[in-house]
């Protein structure tokens, strides 16, 4: 189902599509609000980036709800904009983007901007749901109350991987709040400009209470701003676990520029505050925050002070300068570490401190990607943790047919003990006529599964060559990471060029697994040297098949 050709508009496709159908939408604007997903449905836009295809609501209601699913549906490669929720019930002021309430969904490469509600979600509303983003930008967004780029309540816990908030707003959580039970899980993620408004100010990044327990992997919190807790605000009997986070030159109004607790216990481990005007870790009430070898420095109201003062004292935890590498490019946000950092690898047992890695010019670490593929009539499936991720959860993998997500089955998987894991599913094409979803869910710390990854195979594979070329972020700067499909093992040839056709990057030419792979690029020449801002062509080719994808590099 295309719109245009198909059907005129988004609303008049989605009314007609069924499960296991798909709403591909053409390059354009389309100015539609009031929109329901199916269950089970795929929404994808039809362009090269999610910028080709915008769904703008005008500020005339919300723009997309998801609602009581019992299966998943799929949202990719969209824009949405103008959307804006309003009523007298926290579910019709909640959400100007999209609604989730009681639905699994998953969202990759999205982009949310200037949406609005007068109460909590400005961008996304996540209500008893735990819907997966991945590579998904929500910037300039606002919420009357709290999670101006995203609010999660009653037991509301999607995960997010490689996204971006900047240049948020909200009374709390500016960029993301958490309320009532709810335990997103956050990885790879930068949390930036974020800024509270109203008469709480509470977490310009990040807000958390009532028992919610938000879990952040390698993510950055920088050049936020709130009354209470720059970076990150946590009350009520809350606590946010920070694992390898960099926390930089965030600014709390009144107190904790960084990190700010009361009656609350958030975990911090193998992380980065330092450089805030102000305590760069505040707490109040009876509890506070837990520390393990991190470093505090460059706090101009004192490191180890407070209720952290005691953790200050043993051999793990430091107050030195991190050594953070010049950032070329005084827009971008990057936090790498020089060799001769404290925080490097070498002088942590392997583990490094902070989101960044160790070398100039490095991205951040990459996402947990589900491979799958055929061998004949087995299911492969592999998948690795991210890079320096710093704790090693729990996994579950299972598969279903995709018309019947309800009667799935376990699937057994190895690891190698290095953060490679995979499984071969022999009980597949036993169950029937495909195509089949397999899901990969991770507990951390003991607590609950949170789909992290799924993909989905047809019987055989549609192509043997290479195809569903992706890459995301688009526009990009630092990184992008190049995904694509293969129908089985082969060689493949990945160069970058420039538009006059000249070859600027290679990024790849190797044998790649079946199914899908994805490679890094940073925006550099062979040479190293960084490349203008522009548009360059990325051509991959397998025997027999070439696919080009465009990108954009913005400095």
């Amino acid at each position: 189902m295309i719109v245009p050709r198909d059907y005129s508009t988004i609303r008049a496709a989605l009314t007609r599509a069924n499960a296991g159908d798909r709403v591909l939408v053409n390059p354009g604007t389309y100015r539609e609000s009031g929109l329901a997903l199916p269950e089970g449905v795929v929404l994808a836009g039809n362009g090269a980036t999610a910028a080709e295809v915008v769904i703008d609501g005008q500020g005339a209601g919300r723009i997309l709800s998801c609602e009581n699913y019992a299966r998943t549906s799929e949202i990719r490669n969209l824009t949405f904009t103008g959307g804006h929720a309003d009523g007298e019930t926290l579910h019709d002021a909640s959400g100007g983007a999209i609604l989730f309430n009681n639905a699994a969904v998953v969202v990759t490469n999205c982009v949310f901007h200037d949406n609005s509600a007068t109460r909590n979600g400005g961008a996304v509303w996540v209500f008893e749901s735990a819907p997966t983003f991945s590579a998904c930008v929500f910037t300039g967004n606002a919420a009357g109350g709290g999670g101006g780029g995203m609010d999660c309540t009653l037991y509301g816990s999607p995960s997010l991987q490689n996204c971006r908030f900047e240049g948020n707003s909200a009374d709390w959580g500016a960029g993301l709040s958490c309320r009532d039970y709810s335990s997103p899980v956050v990885m790879s993620t930068v949390f930036v400009d974020n800024v509270t408004s109203g008469n709480r100010g509470y977490g310009g990044g990040a807000f958390s209470d009532l028992d919610s327990k938000p879990m952040f992997f390698a993510c950055t919190f920088t050049g936020n701003e709130a009354r209470y807790g720059g970076a990150m605000a946590n009350f009520a009997d809350s606590g946010a676990t920070l694992v390898r986070c960099t926390v930089v030159g965030n600014r709390g109004l009144w107190r904790g520029a960084g990190v700010y607790s009361s009656n609350a216990t958030p975990a911090i481990s193998a992380t980065i505050v330092a450089f805030h005007e102000g305590a760069g870790i505040y707490s109040g009430g009876t509890y506070g925050p837990q520390l393990y070898q991190s470093n505090l420095f460059g706090n101009t109201g004192g490191n180890w002070v407070g209720a952290a003062a005691p953790q200050g004292m043993g051999d793990s935890n430091l107050s030195r300068d991190p050594l953070f590498c010049v950032n070329g490019d005084p827009g971008a946000v990057a936090f790498n570490l020089q060799d001769t950092s404290p925080c490097h690898p070498d002088s942590n047992g392997g583990l490094t401190l902070g989101a960044w890695p160790a070398g100039c010019g490095s991205p951040l670490p990459s996402t947990l990607t589900l491979n799958a593929g055929w061998d004949g009539p087995q299911a492969q499936l592999s998948w690795s943790l991210p890079d320096g991720l710093g704790i090693v959860p729990q996994f579950r993998l299972t598969g279903a047919r995709t018309a019947t997500p309800e009667l799935s089955w376990e699937v057994a998987y190895t690891s190698d003990g290095n953060g490679q894991y995979a499984a071969v599913d022999p009980a597949a094409t036993l169950q029937g006529q495909g195509p089949f979803t397999f899901r990969l869910y991770a507990a951390f710390a003991g607590g609950e599964w949170t789909l992290m990854a799924q993909a989905t195979l047809d019987f055989e594979p549609d192509l043997p060559g290479v195809s569903q070329v992706v890459a995301a972020p688009n526009p990009f700067n630092p990184a992008t990471s190049v995904r694509f499909n293969l129908g089985r093992a082969q060689r493949v040839r990945i160069n970058v060029y420039d538009i006059d056709g000249r070859v600027v990057a290679r990024l790849a030419d190797r044998e790649f697994p079946a199914g899908t792979s994805s490679v890094s690029w940073a925006g550099r020449a062979d040479n190293g040297r960084e490349l203008a801002s522009g548009t360059y062509l990325i051509l991959v080719e397998s025997p027999g098949r070439q696919v080009t994808t465009k990108v954009t590099l913005l400095k």
